[in-house]
């Protein structure tokens, strides 16, 4: 039996690199039944058993040419440590929410440090920091998750528990997830104390030794406001504490073609709060916490992935969460005029920042420099508008094209159509694009009672099928052929056009005459 101590800071998705100490990377969770898959990315410390000591892990993830790097300490460690995989010990709770592999013994997410000597207290002071490309990142809180369900009414073993002091004293817990097996009634009891001291106990024996051997009780808890933490947990057996750093992060979902483009983004959280005193965390009548939309965002929604979701449609980001991709209704097909201003309104942005667009219109699958919109103040409904390039081409059914659509704090944020910013968010969207088309009608009025020396009217009609117009700079053009007609007869030099327009006429070189009617419709 132990008693364990999961401790979530977080950033999304980073590959690690040791700065001190033994070798550690980093990992997402490919299983189990976590509300924060996708948020909470794990420190690995080494080989189940290692010993550890203290140290300094650096995990850098490189996207799209900058390098976001989370740093987390150990520092002040009291007692023997050792790397440990949640799932050794049949009553673990972590494997069942976050694993990689399977639960229990098959989980291969090694993210635990726990007590190398059973009975013992381990104790150790956890700091983190965030940056991108060196610029600071600011971290909104620290998690710290009852990774093993803990015991109280084991007589024949020491009480277990888990607990953490925020290095701020502004810190608000919340619990955010939890963990209990079917059929188990057992509760983990979160204790906060005047100091802000946060405990996690269970309420008598855990599940494993009431009927039916389960596993749990435990929960995550968070510490909103705090970027490091004291951390002590005592085990009956060894306890155990998983390391992370969580930093919510929105990417697009066009093609790979297109690059990477991401933003880091505050949601806030909201319920779940951990009053002073003892509170049964476990049953139904205590509402776990829930991530809350960030201020700055495109549409009403945001939903935090670790990478970005590459799609032939431009729907993975919607496929995490129905309705994510809603700044505007689904532009469907755009009708546009090379050389003139197409403007795409009604972008729905929330906060205060700025919002840009990209439209590839030359089908090149990239997002060209002369392809970005104008920027403009975020806030309401807002309309971006583009200079139509002269190398825009018609897109429909299977050859898509593609709009992206950003917004963050400052005006750097939305420069680029790729990277990474610190605030903000993507959105990618397919569409069509048309351009203004011709429909081309030739007839006459001659008739069967036609004879030689009587005059022939021809009318060429041309419409134009599309819903954006001609232009001098983009004009529509008719070439009529006359030669099969003027070899039996004389032009009377007398073509007109009804609508805006010019008609020219130019003698054929061979076999015989030609007419050429450019017209704009």
């Amino acid at each position: 039996m132990t008693g364990a101590l999961a401790l979530v800071s977080g950033v999304l998705g980073a590959g690690a690199s040791l700065v001190t100490a033994a070798p550690a990377r980093a990992a997402y969770a490919a299983g189990g039944d976590g509300l924060y898959q996708g948020s909470i990315d794990w420190f690995e410390w080494g080989e189940h058993g290692e010993g550890l000591s203290n140290q300094t892990v650096t995990n850098t993830r490189t996207v799209a040419g900058t390098d976001l790097a989370t740093t987390c300490t150990i520092s002040g460690l009291n007692g023997q440590a050792e790397a440990y995989r949640s799932g050794t010990w049949e009553g673990d709770g972590l494997d069942n929410l976050y694993n990689i592999g399977g639960t229990g013994t098959s989980n291969q997410l090694i993210s635990g440090i726990s007590n190398t000597n059973p009975g013992t207290q381990v104790s150790f002071n956890f700091d983190c920091q965030v940056t991108l490309d060196g610029v600071p990142v600011p971290l909104k809180g620290l998690v710290i998750a009852d990774a093993e369900a803990s015991n109280t009414g084991n007589g024949s073993l020491q009480d277990e528990f888990i607990e953490a002091t925020p290095n701020s004293a502004d810190s608000t817990w919340r619990v955010i997830d939890r963990f209990r097996a079917d059929g188990c009634d057992a509760s983990t009891l979160a204790s906060v104390d005047s100091s802000n001291k946060l405990r996690f106990t269970a309420d008598g024996d855990e599940c494993v030794y009431r009927p039916g051997g389960k596993d749990g009780p435990m929960a995550v808890g968070f510490m909103e406001g705090a970027t490091g933490a004291s951390v002590a947990l005592q085990g009956g057996g060894k306890s155990a504490i998983a390391l992370g750093v969580v930093l919510a992060s929105d990417f697009g979902d066009a093609p790979e073609s297109y690059g990477v483009a991401g933003a880091l983004f505050d949601r806030g959280w909201q319920g779940g709060e951990v009053p002073v005193g003892t509170t049964a965390v476990s049953g139904d009548d205590f509402e776990v916490g829930a991530p809350g939309e960030p201020a700055l965002r495109l549409g009403a929604m945001v939903d935090s992935e670790s990478e970005h979701q590459h799609t032939a449609d431009a729907t993975g980001d919607d496929a995490n969460r129905e309705g994510d991709e809603d700044a505007l209704d689904p532009p469907g097909t755009i009708h546009v005029t090379p050389g003139e201003t197409y403007t795409l309104e009604g972008v729905e942005s929330r906060g205060t920042g700025y919002v840009s667009g990209w439209i590839d219109f030359n089908g090149n699958g990239v997002f060209d420099d002369g392809e970005q919109s104008d920027v403009v103040a975020a806030g309401g409904a807002v309309d971006l508008t583009w200079t139509v390039p002269a190398d825009t081409v018609t897109s429909s059914g299977d050859d898509l094209s593609f709009l992206r659509l950003r917004i963050a704090q400052d005006e750097a944020g939305v420069a680029s159509a790729t990277g990474m910013s610190t605030s903000g968010e993507v959105e990618d969207h397919a569409v069509n694009i048309a351009l203004p088309g011709l429909e081309i009608e030739k007839t006459s009025d001659a008739t069967e009672n036609t004879r030689p020396g009587d005059t022939v009217t021809y009318t060429v009609t041309a419409t134009n099928t599309g819903d954006a117009a001609f232009t001098e700079d983009f004009p529509a053009a008719v070439f009529d052929d006359l030669s099969g007609v003027l070899d039996d007869a004389t032009y009377n030099n007398d073509a007109a056009a009804d609508q805006s327009g010019e008609v020219s006429y130019a003698e054929p070189l061979c076999p015989g005459p030609v007419r050429s009617v450019p017209a704009r419709a």
